[in-house]
């Protein structure tokens, strides 16, 4: 899932005209910064290693959770601090599967019906794109005027 999550949110960085996302990943967790927005999956362990004794929480933020890794030394004097990211969207899934090819991911409960790791993966893009419209939309126009 984090391969497609990682290729959608390029292909965004494109349709959008924004720098290429930084990229994080482990294998446990997904992180995916696009310009103002970013996309955490992380898989939760409930103490065993059986997957249906996890969950899989996808979480869109506001603000900067991988930062590019730029190298600033350190220097005396006043240093921009970024604010704290906000979470914008949570979903925590619940797994099920017979076998590998039938994972399916249940919001909240088995209960509930499930998506594919592909239709989950479209999920969380659909709201990082929401999220990334919606601060460029709010984002003050820059005219160049230095008044």
């Amino acid at each position: 899932m984090s391969e497609g999550l990682v290729a959608a949110t390029k292909v965004l960085a494109v349709q959008t005209s924004i720098e290429p996302p930084t990229v994080r990943l482990s294998p446990d967790r997904c992180i995916v910064q696009l310009g103002p927005v970013a996309l955490t999956v992380a898989w939760l362990r409930n103490g065993t290693d059986v997957p249906a004794a996890g969950q899989l929480l996808c979480i869109v933020w506001r603000g900067v959770i991988a930062p590019r890794g730029e190298h600033a030394p350190e220097r005396r004097g006043w240093r921009q601090v970024p604010a704290t990211p906000q979470s914008v969207w949570e979903e925590t899934c619940l797994p099920s599967a017979t076998s590998e090819a039938t994972w399916h991911w249940h919001p909240e409960s088995l209960e509930r019906e499930g998506y594919a790791s592909l239709e989950l993966a479209g999920r969380c893009i659909e709201q990082l794109r929401t999220a990334l419209e919606a601060l460029l939309q709010d984002a003050p126009i820059d005219s160049g005027s230095t008044t």
